[in-house]
């Protein structure tokens, strides 16, 4: 859990990178009574005025921008328009930041308690809730990463923001600066309480995620051994539908594999119709993979039902269909990674292409090239997690 570490690590270090944030240094009121900042002499934590509660702080806020407002008058007329610009953009700033003070992350709820055993449609269940959770953690640290980027960048717009403070010479020059500052300064606080709504956020998909891959280790141990006649007929005729189910899979291959052979490729339709048959015949590809997944998980719980039912069985022929589940499973993960990326190419080559040169004809063609990207995209996501579902059953077999 490297990458857990080093954002609950950014939690802890959030708090003192803001602390030190203004970059100047100011004698502030009592914290009971603090007084507002005056921009011709900003120091050290003038921000502090406007830390505390959304209630507390909104005030606050609406009479120091209205006092910034009027003294407007004061500037110069050519730097009167550019001050109501910024001041309307820090306005906008605070309002948001007021919002993000009264957001709160709410945890998700609690796993049930442990059940005493585990059948093996609920241990497969589980495992889907495992993956999922672990990909909202995934999700959840991508969006802290990417907005601690956006911090690292208002930081930088806030310090270049005061050193053109300090250098502005007294007068119009320094209240402009100082209007600079403050929505440079602004930005960043709003960019802050996002990074901490995130991390807060990715810290309980974290320890969520932790908790289901450890309620899946319990599930494996307690997976119930009782199962009768009834339930290796009910897992022989899946393995049966499985079967047929690959068949008419392989029937499909074929049948996309000769469309897309022999194509008039002298016009504009007839290239993109190879397109179009080309990515069909990547989806008949990934489908194929997805029904020799099925049956192999189908083949797998019929194993491991006949090992509770049956006392004896031939474990040789069982030893040998491992082997093979184990060399497709190793096949299809090989291939994957190059369905996705063929199929994102296609998406990204559908949604660059130029709609309005092309004819009717053309661009039907190309919103099914769409559609079927798209839908070979969501089957490899499928046969992801079918894979996942393979190795788990499979283990769970050899443990038997």
């Amino acid at each position: 859990m490297k990458t857990a570490r080093r954002l609950r690590l950014l939690a802890l270090l959030l708090a003192g990178v803001l602390a030190a944030g203004s970059g100047l240094a100011q004698e502030t009121g009592g914290a009971e009574d603090p007084s507002p900042p005056v921009v011709e002499s900003l120091q050290s934590n003038w921000w502090t005025y406007f830390e505390g509660t959304s209630e507390s702080i909104e005030p606050r806020v609406s009479s120091f921008i209205n006092d910034l407002r009027s003294r407007t008058a004061e500037l110069e007329p050519q730097n009167q328009v550019a001050a109501q610009a910024t001041l309307d953009a820090i306005q906008e700033n605070f309002a948001a930041y007021l919002t993000l003070l009264d957001e709160t992350i709410q945890p998700g709820p609690e796993l049930p308690e442990p059940a005493a055993s585990y059948s093996l449609d609920e241990l497969l269940a589980l495992a889907d809730t495992a993956r999922d959770t672990r990909s909202a953690a995934d999700d959840a640290a991508i969006a802290v990463e990417r907005e601690q980027r956006v911090f690292d960048g208002v930081t930088r717009r806030r310090d270049a923001a005061f050193r053109a403070y300090v250098d502005a010479p007294s007068g119009d020059p320094r209240f402009l600066a100082a209007l600079d500052l403050l929505q440079a300064r602004s930005a960043q606080a709003i960019s802050a309480r996002r990074l901490q709504l995130l991390t807060d956020s990715y810290e309980l998909a974290a320890d969520r995620a932790e908790a289901t891959d450890e309620r899946l280790g319990l599930a494996q141990q307690r997976l119930e051994a009782a199962a009768d006649d009834e339930a290796l007929a009910d897992r022989e005729q899946r393995v049966d539908t499985a079967a047929a189910a690959v068949a008419t899979a392989e029937n499909e291959l074929r049948t996309a594999q000769i469309a897309a052979t022999g194509l008039d490729l002298d016009s504009v339709q007839g290239r993109l119709e190879q397109r179009l048959q080309q990515q069909a015949l990547l989806e008949a590809e990934v489908r194929l993979a997805l029904a020799r997944v099925a049956l192999a998980e189908a083949q797998a719980e019929r194993w491991w039902t006949a090992l509770q039912t049956e006392g004896d069985v031939d474990l040789d022929v069982l030893e040998e269909q491992a082997i093979r589940w184990s060399e497709l499973t190793r096949d299809v993960l090989q291939s994957t990674p190059d369905w996705q990326r063929r199929s994102e190419n296609e998406l990204l080559a559908v949604q660059s292409t130029e709609r309005n040169e092309l004819d009717r004809g053309s661009r039907r063609i190309l919103d099914q090239r769409l559609a079927t990207a798209q839908s070979t995209l969501s089957l490899v996501t499928q046969l992801e997690a079918a894979v996942a579902d393979l190795e788990l059953i499979s283990t769970v077999v050899d443990n038997v």
